[in-house]
């Protein structure tokens, strides 16, 4: 047991929520957009004058010395096929080194070729939005890039608070998440998007349980004792405040205590001791015993118990 004084509190406002995104994630910067299986790309070969390999010597009608080959799109092997030059890998490059891989291999049969790559659709590099959003959608990023905060207005937004809507990122058969109002508030957990990634949106209400002698005793309707947070944090005083406030012929004012699941690390911190228990890393017994599972749905911390 600890008492709740003002170096407690100083200690658990202190503690970062487990849901944020990592520093790898934070610190990563936009991708590179390159081509990928499905992009439908334009070329456009240039030479030097009339005579060459595409531009013949009676230009005729002709507007200039260039020549636009049909769109194509990319193949599952990942080509393209250029006239006089084979099959070149298109997928995982830019269209600047497209480019100079088509003229490279012209170099030795057109007059100094120049070749302009264009994408004209894309069909790679998608990012999946779905859960509750106004609309599931899969789009392709641009070159630009695009963020956590864009993908999710695309979608048309989310249908709950942000401070119960929990946003998960699946990036490389890895997922983290964050809480939407988390993501608002601080600019770096808007993050960058990659090709591939997943965007679930989920709603997360967090409760708390108001036991003991709380709620008004000539109520003649039953009190909910489970009540939503409905806000982004909610104080103690607001919490029994809003289960009814104290009974006055029942409750000791000096006896009010918290339950709730804390960091071994933030613990011991504070000079808590944590016993080992054997087979059970992660989950010390502190104060009464609990058979609430590893993670807390209310307040979404696990690995120690605590009551204060």
């Amino acid at each position: 047991m600890l008492t709740l004084d003002a170096s407690v509190v100083a200690g658990m406002e202190q503690e970062r929520p487990l849901t944020l995104f990592s520093a790898g994630l934070q610190a990563r910067p936009a991708s590179e957009v390159r081509f990928g299986v499905g992009d439908v790309i334009g070329i456009t070969i240039f030479e030097t004058q009339a005579g060459g390999l595409f531009i013949p010597a009676d230009t005729g009608g002709r507007p200039g010395n260039f020549v636009t080959l049909p769109q194509q799109q990319i193949g599952r092997a990942g080509m393209v096929t250029i006239p006089f030059a084979g099959e070149l890998k298109a997928t995982g490059r830019t269209s600047a080194e497209l480019e100079r891989a088509i003229a490279g291999r012209l170099r030795q049969r057109a007059l100094e070729p120049q070749v302009i790559v264009t994408l004209v659709e894309r069909r790679s590099a998608a990012v999946s939005v779905v859960g509750d959003v106004d609309q599931s959608l899969r789009f392709s990023l641009d070159p630009g890039g695009e963020r956590l905060l864009g993908a999710i207005a695309r979608a048309g937004g989310t249908r709950f608070a942000p401070h119960e809507t929990l946003v998960t990122l699946q990036r490389g058969g890895v997922a983290e998440s964050a809480i939407l109002a988390d993501i608002v508030e601080d600019p770096r957990l808007n993050l960058q998007l990659a090709p591939d990634d997943t965007i679930i949106v989920a709603r997360q209400q967090r409760y708390f349980l108001a036991l003991g002698a709380v709620g008004q005793t000539a109520s003649i309707t039953q009190l909910n004792r489970r009540f939503p947070f409905e806000d982004r944090r909610l104080s103690l005083g607001d919490a029994i405040a809003r289960a009814g406030g104290l009974q006055d012929d029942r409750a000791n004012p000096s006896a009010v205590f918290l339950f709730r699941f804390e960091r071994r690390a933030a613990l011991q911190r504070m000079g808590v001791s944590i016993p080992q228990v054997p087979g059970r890393r992660s989950r010390p017994s502190i104060g009464p015993t609990c058979s609430t599972p590893p993670r807390c749905s209310s307040c979404s911390v696990s690995r120690c118990a605590t009551m204060i």
